[in-house]
């Protein structure tokens, strides 16, 4: 199990401006090349530090999910790690597997009824939503989390769709590292500290 680290600076004028109007400071994992939930939404102070581990769950939901809804499943949300598949039967109780056509370094999801994956990641030791696909009809997909993070300001909950676009949000890549610092300066952007 890897241990992730994301450190962020944010200018006090800043912190304060971001309160008023509400916003936590908000983190996700990038899956299938977008960040769609808010994996964790906290109150921003000048300086955070956000933690999450490449420990995996996944679910199911038959609920169809707009933005800024949480997400909730209706099926049990179950351990699958690597090369794993997660069936969700049309009647019974789903299963995780090991399935040989999965990709090494993600999962596969077959569902026999209309439903969305969730794909769950430990962020600050609690297990919380970090995907939700957009696949509703019955098949298989395959789901593939990616070492990058977003980081963003908005008024949500952990857990939560987001409400803002990817083009919103500050990527951070930790392709070659489990720490990352960025910075939110007093012009409203976001960069990279060394």
């Amino acid at each position: 199990m890897t241990k992730y680290t994301l450190n962020a600076n944010i200018d006090q004028g800043m912190v304060t401006t971001l309160n008023d109007s509400k916003y936590k400071l908000c983190v996700g994992v990038v899956t299938q090349g977008a960040c769609p939930v808010v994996a964790s939404a906290t109150d921003i102070t000048a300086k955070e530090a956000l933690t999450w581990e490449d420990t995996y769950r996944m679910a199911a939901t038959t609920k169809v999910l707009a933005k800024g809804d949480p997400v909730t499943a209706t099926s049990a949300e179950l351990d699958i790690s690597f090369g794993q598949v997660y069936e969700l039967p049309k009647t019974g109780d789903p299963t995780v597997t090991n399935d040989d056509n999965a990709p090494t370094n993600g999962f596969r999801f077959h569902n026999h009824v209309t439903a969305s994956a969730i794909l769950y990641q430990t962020f600050g030791g609690q297990s919380t939503a970090v995907y939700l696909s957009n696949r509703w009809v019955a098949g298989t997909a395959s789901l593939t989390p990616s070492l990058k993070a977003m980081v963003w300001f908005e008024d949500a909950s952990s857990g939560d769709v987001s409400t803002k676009d990817d083009s919103d949000k500050f990527e951070v890549d930790f392709t070659s590292t489990t720490t990352q610092t960025v910075k939110y300066d007093a012009t409203g952007s976001w960069a990279l500290s060394t």
